[in-house]
């Protein structure tokens, strides 16, 4: 379940290239926009946050955005824009990822800053720092595709709960047991491998969109799945997985948008 303050950006977000009406109608009438493209120079009152709007819109042939993740700390949000598209005066083709600090009054868009550095917006947002180490505790532990690394930052007292994903799937207790469970895992398949496809920082807990693969020893067969696990962390340690069949599902889990906006492309 996302705050209000992620309805008025996602709401901002959603109206920004095809509704100029009801864009306008998320803005504070004090909002200051620094926009990168203009070297962070600040933009004062609703008709410069407009020419802002128009401006960026102008410069291109074609756009697209996709919303990777929104995160709200109080009056702030951060939202990480994957940005690509051609240069209507160069013909060039453009990819950028901006992440986006903003602050709501009154139910509207009072300042935004565009980042280009993610840990940069976070901080300027006062997001807390552990959740950032969070997502990168686990962003390590899964770039070996090896089960050992995960297993090595469980806690002694993990629970690891794959129901949500496989029915039939049994929840496992402590670090003895979920080792088992992943190398019985494993040990299916030749070639096993398993990578996170997205990680999404949601506080004390990493969603992480996971992509495995593998042929199995009977059949030769190649097998891929994608399902998406919640991680919750305490003192750097997972004490919890929950595998989910959707995003929309972990991300609910997580406390976040049920589905957050993602524009034209969702590669």
């Amino acid at each position: 379940m996302e705050g209000q303050n992620a309805e008025v950006v996602e709401r901002w977000l959603e109206s920004f290239t095809d509704d100029a009406d009801a864009f306008r109608e998320t803005l504070h009438p004090d909002i200051e926009w620094s926009p990168f493209e203009e070297n962070h120079t600040p933009s004062r009152g609703i008709e410069g946050a407009m020419r802002i709007r128009n401006g960026w819109i102008d410069t291109w042939d074609h756009m697209q955005a996709e919303v990777e993740q929104v995160v709200e700390e109080d009056d702030s949000v951060v939202a990480s824009i994957h940005i690509r598209g051609r240069g209507k005066t160069s013909g060039a083709e453009v990819e950028v990822r901006l992440h986006m600090h903003f602050k709501v009054r009154d139910g509207k868009i009072v300042y935004l800053f565009e980042h280009t550095d993610r840990a940069a917006a976070l901080e300027a947002a006062g997001i807390s720092a552990m959740s950032r180490e969070n997502v990168e505790t686990v962003r390590r532990a899964l770039a070996s595709s090896d089960p050992e690394a995960l297993l090595a930052i469980l806690d002694d007292q993990v629970e690891w709960d794959y129901v949500g994903a496989f029915p039939e799937a049994v929840t496992y207790h402590g670090p003895g047991e979920v080792r088992e469970f992943l190398h019985g895992w494993a040990a299916a398949f030749d070639d096993f491998g398993f990578e996170g496809e997205e990680l999404i920082d949601a506080g004390d807990s990493v969603a992480v969109h996971l992509h495995q693969w593998g042929h199995g020893k009977e059949t030769g067969a190649r097998v891929e799945s994608r399902t998406w696990q919640l991680f919750t962390l305490r003192d750097g340690k997972i004490v919890r997985c929950r595998g989910f069949a959707t995003r929309a599902e972990a991300l609910e889990a997580a406390g976040l948008s049920e589905e957050l906006p993602r524009g034209a492309a969702d590669p």
